[in-house]
């Protein structure tokens, strides 16, 4: 008896379950965002209606490891130079990595919608992308990704 109820604890140790699943945190929330961006070499003032729902998961020491965030956005990009405007729309999912504490990767899947007047398409970002946050680069691309392929100036002609 002795000898078997030390067998009988190690073997009850070893099957036990592990520790209690990451803490997930989640909240929602809205917002504008409203700048004016000049990468295209002049002023496209943008306002966007953002809805949010946001997950953080954080380990056993409550570091965060994860952050899931669901964006829903509509709004109009306007160029200041001219007055021309484009309507965009978005149904993403960006997912951020973390390693202690820094960001290091970046997955958004989801659709980017940018349309001229009249509903006529111009920009149309959509499968799964895979940024590296270190080396600034994308690790992985299946879709069709032409703002993130030329550094976010795909969409400049549209404005002129």
């Amino acid at each position: 008896m002795a000898v078997a109820f030390p067998i009988v604890a190690l073997m009850l140790l070893a099957s036990a379950t592990p520790a209690a699943a990451a803490t997930v945190v989640t909240d929602r929330f809205s917002f504008v965002d409203d700048f004016i961006d000049t990468g295209c070499g002049f002023p496209i003032h943008f306002v966007l209606q953002i809805e949010v729902t946001r997950e953080r998961f954080f380990d056993d020491q409550g570091s965060l490891t994860k952050v899931i965030r669901h964006e829903h956005w509509t709004g109009i990009d306007t160029n200041l130079s001219n007055g021309k405007v484009l309507e965009e729309r978005a149904a993403i999912t960006e997912t951020f990595d973390f390693v202690a504490g820094t960001r290091v990767t970046e997955t958004d899947t989801g659709q980017i919608h940018v349309l001229i007047p009249q509903g006529v398409q111009d920009g149309h970002d959509r499968g799964l992308i895979v940024y590296d946050l270190l080396n600034d680069g994308i690790l992985v691309e299946h879709g069709h990704f032409p703002g993130a392929d030329s550094g976010g100036l795909a969409g400049c002609g549209a404005f002129l």
